[in-house]
């Protein structure tokens, strides 16, 4: 360790930093460092992170062509060695320490116009992928908008921009407000390139912003919907999204409502219910097809194409949950194990309402003794509503082990229906 440190300093010294030679000597530097510490062990990669951000070499062009060009060849080596995941992780780290605004200032110099080389591109994509956070989101849009006709329709690109958005929005959900703003204002091609990226993403919000993209053009309205139906869902949209998504089941293009059909299924939209029923009888088979497949799997039934039962179906729903759901939760918190069970079975019936009967219960967890609190994880589990996945959150960490063991298992249980339904 302290060889390292000493390796580090005198290097940090006597190396000048600057200039494309100078360059080369720190990721020279660099690459000694990472690998003396190596083999010391892996315990040093936080030393190893603190030394890359400090010495002058750890610069951030010279911590970012380290990542892009892998170690300098040595001794009987003819080509650069890739960067080990561990080597890789320690820069990573220490680029990560590194003032965002002088990360920023290289990147921006490097490849932000469309005669970069796509090269170039990739490789500000790679480490705003590794090392970026909310700061350089909108440089991760400009180098989206100086890609060529020719890159759009290239695969490297795409997923590299792909990926760059998708794990900025996971690791820092603040984007999402960033994205809400800048998405607004990009051109047509830029928002499709967009679009793409979040529907691999599955964070609070996405779907909102997705949302409020549907109306600017009906190419657009198609990959938006294509958007939300890659992958689980989220929690429910707002008010006006779903106004959105409403205008598009009325659209005069079949292959859209066909899509905005399947993603009131996606999102469980229950609101959408009596547009689906309006679909049934399109002329169109292919929307009415879809409409009917989203009204079972909303429903868990199987009434086929017919509106008129349907319809009835809708009503009774609606009674049920404004007239007999309320008997069934004043019966859950006052009467025993055995009946409460009983109101749970019948609340299982109603699939419909799963949201609006998962928040119902979510609330009454805090106060919940330890026996009803078990069973209301269960409940809530075999429900399958995104709606109580923070209220599941909270008691993973409750003191109770048997409380805790209840709402781990609800929540896998939730996330597994979740995928099994995106398939």
């Amino acid at each position: 360790m302290k060889r390292t440190l000493c390796l580090a300093l005198f290097l940090g010294l006597c190396v000048p930093a600057g200039g494309q030679e100078d360059s080369g000597g720190a990721i020279a530097s660099l690459a000694k460092i990472l690998t003396s510490a190596r083999e010391r062990g892996l315990r040093e990669a936080d030393s190893v992170g603190v030394l890359l951000s400090s010495s002058p070499h750890g610069s951030s062009e010279a911590l970012c062509r380290l990542i892009w060009q892998g170690a300098p060849p040595t001794g009987s080596e003819r080509h650069a060695r890739p960067l080990s995941p561990w080597e890789q992780s320690a820069v990573v780290e220490a680029l990560r320490r590194r003032p965002k605004s002088e990360l920023r200032k290289f990147l921006e110099l490097h490849a932000l116009t469309k005669s970069s080389s796509t090269g170039e591109k990739l490789e500000v994509m790679k480490v705003i992928e590794l090392a970026g956070g909310r700061d350089l989101f909108p440089l991760l849009l400009r180098v989206a908008g100086s890609l060529t006709a020719l890159e759009r329709r290239l695969p490297g690109p795409l997923r590299a921009f792909e990926r760059a958005t998708a794990e900025l929005l996971r690791r820092d959900p603040r984007c999402i407000g960033a994205l809400r703003s800048a998405a607004s204002k990009l051109s047509e091609e830029e928002t499709l390139l967009l679009v793409q990226a979040m529907g691999r993403v599955h964070v609070r919000g996405i779907d909102d912003v997705l949302l409020g993209l549907l109306g600017r053009s009906e190419s657009l309205d198609r990959s938006v919907l294509a958007a939300l139906l890659r992958g689980p869902r989220g929690h429910r949209p707002s008010l006006m999204a779903r106004s959105a998504l409403a205008r598009c089941l009325e659209s005069n293009r079949d292959d859209i409502r066909v899509l905005a059909a399947r993603v009131v299924a996606s999102l469980h939209e229950v609101d959408l219910t009596p547009l689906l029923i309006q679909l049934l009888g399109a002329t169109s088979r292919r929307v009415a097809k879809a409409a009917e497949e989203s009204l079972a799997a909303l429903s868990n039934r199987r009434l086929g194409g017919d509106a008129s039962a349907w319809q009835a179906w809708y009503e009774k729903e609606q009674q049920w949950i404004e007239n007999r759901w309320p008997d069934l939760l004043e019966k859950i918190l006052g009467s025993e194990g055995g009946a409460s069970t009983q109101a749970f079975r019948e609340a299982l019936l109603h699939p419909l309402y799963r949201d609006i009967i998962s928040r119902d219960l979510v609330e009454l967890l805090p106060d919940a003794d330890e026996s009803l609190c078990r069973i209301l994880c269960s409940f809530l589990g075999n429900l399958g509503s995104p709606w109580s996945e923070d209220g599941l959150a909270a008691l993973t960490h409750d003191p109770r082990p048997a409380v805790r063991r209840e709402a781990v298992k609800a929540l896998r249980f939730i996330r597994s229906k979740a995928l099994q339904r995106s398939r």
